[in-house]
């Protein structure tokens, strides 16, 4: 079928196309191996310090600092690091809760009981038990806490009752 000559011919042809490059994240390609989490926290431990001495360094800079501005960028910048770091404490303590029992239950099988794997209820159950031991320890009032807590719940609780269950509720 042969082109109309009506249409003039664009300058730009493409003869040949050209090779495209393709990207590839290691993240989600196989040949890239499995991820072992425990190895990339011990090369990159070094990583927490130097975090560390960065959030120090900001706490320093938001006090001298006089711009308005200035502080609340700062301040954004803290508290994302402060959270991640938090979010990052959480999960070496639930990732060591899982090791312990897994330790244990290994040994428990080799011992003949049939393999039993935590649910994640347990784990949460588990690590409040861990959050609490840690508080006696301390000192701390665990009644003013667990208070604390209820009242807290009870608020959520609250907040899911519709307004005129609610309201007639009060009344009566």
């Amino acid at each position: 079928m042969e082109i109309s000559s009506k249409f003039p011919v664009s300058r730009a042809r493409q003869v040949v196309e050209p090779v495209k490059r393709v990207s590839r994240d290691p993240r989600f390609e196989t040949f890239a191996g499995k991820m072992n989490e425990d190895l990339f926290k011990r090369s990159y431990g070094f990583l927490s310090s130097y975090e560390q001495d960065e959030i120090e360094q900001l706490k320093a800079e938001k006090k001298k600092s006089k711009d308005p501005e200035r502080r609340a960028e700062i301040d954004d910048t803290l508290s994302r690091m402060l959270s991640r770091k938090k979010t990052n404490e959480a999960k070496d303590k639930r990732q060591k809760i899982k090791t312990e029992w897994r330790k244990k239950e290994i040994e428990r099988v080799k011992d003949g009981k049939t393999p039993f794997y935590m649910k994640n209820s347990d784990l949460k159950k588990r690590e409040l038990v861990d959050k609490f031991n840690k508080l006696s320890e301390k000192g701390q009032d665990l009644d003013k806490l667990l208070e604390k807590r209820r009242k807290k719940n009870a608020s959520r609780e609250h907040r899911r009752i519709p307004g005129q269950r609610r309201s007639r509720a009060n009344e009566e």
